[in-house]
């Protein structure tokens, strides 16, 4: 019973990290013509309905500056594809386009990683260094209950291929190291981005600038979690949309 379970606990995870591997990869993280529905400028789309009004009308207060800094970019256009260019679009040279909230263009996925599919990623890279962990335990298990095992059949057997047993093992522990560490470091800076509501794009273009200056999109912790994780905080781990939910009003 107990290797059955360990078999599904560890299946899962392949199975979950496999799904937001792959809608990271077929998610297109949004261009220019999906600015007015996304807008990644304002903590969540804006509400439809029948009768709605415009953008600005249909926002909270709280995002009543972002807006007007949005109305004020509305004649900016890109320097390489001409295109309108409104408040967090950035053009990426490799897709030739200009991406929702760029974060990077990852060449793992194939393409850019941005406001439609970086909850997808974050998961991917989550569900990766979990799967790693509880790879590397289950290796660490099987080679202490090895070692402590007292049957006379099992030394003689460790004795006799004790040099296989080192060449299976290890580099399937060093694959699991290396990737847990690489997975971690870069999820540790994508949650530093996401509680931040800001892109790597953004990080470095303002650290890099002249004249310092706050980042405008932070409101908080919880508020800038939710705008790349979803509404609600019970579906953050499940790999679903669930800030482009969009919730009608009357």
């Amino acid at each position: 019973v107990e290797n059955i379970i360990q078999a599904f606990v560890f299946s899962f995870l392949i199975i979950v990290q496999l799904v937001c591997y792959f809608l990271t990869v077929l998610t297109f993280p949004g261009s220019s013509e999906h600015w007015s529905r996304e807008r990644p400028d304002l903590l969540f789309p804006p509400p439809i309905s029948e009768n709605s009004k415009s953008d600005i009308e249909t926002s909270s207060g709280s995002d009543s500056r972002l807006i007007s800094d949005s109305i004020a970019r509305s004649g900016w256009r890109c320097t390489i594809c001409r295109l309108p260019k409104p408040a967090r679009l950035h053009h990426c040279r490799s897709c030739n386009n200009c991406i929702l909230r760029m974060d990077h263009h990852c060449i793992w996925v194939s393409q850019c990683v941005g406001l439609r599919n970086h909850k997808f990623f974050v998961l991917f890279l989550f569900y990766t260094v979990i799967s790693c962990i509880y790879s590397l335990a289950l290796l660490l298990r099987f080679v202490l209950r090895l070692c402590i095992w007292r049957s006379a059949i099992v030394r003689a057997w460790l004795n006799q291929r004790l040099q296989w047993f080192v060449l299976l093992l290890a580099p399937a522990a060093s694959i699991a190291l290396g990737s847990m560490i690489g997975c971690l470091v870069l999820l540790s800076w994508q949650i530093y981005l996401v509680s931040k509501n800001e892109s790597t794009v953004e990080h470095h273009k303002r650290a890099q600038s002249a004249v310092p200056y706050a980042n405008p999109y932070d409101r908080g912790i919880f508020l800038n979690i939710q705008h790349i994780m979803g509404r609600r905080a019970w579906l953050w781990l499940v790999p679903i949309n669930d800030r482009s939910c969009r919730i009608s009003s009357e």
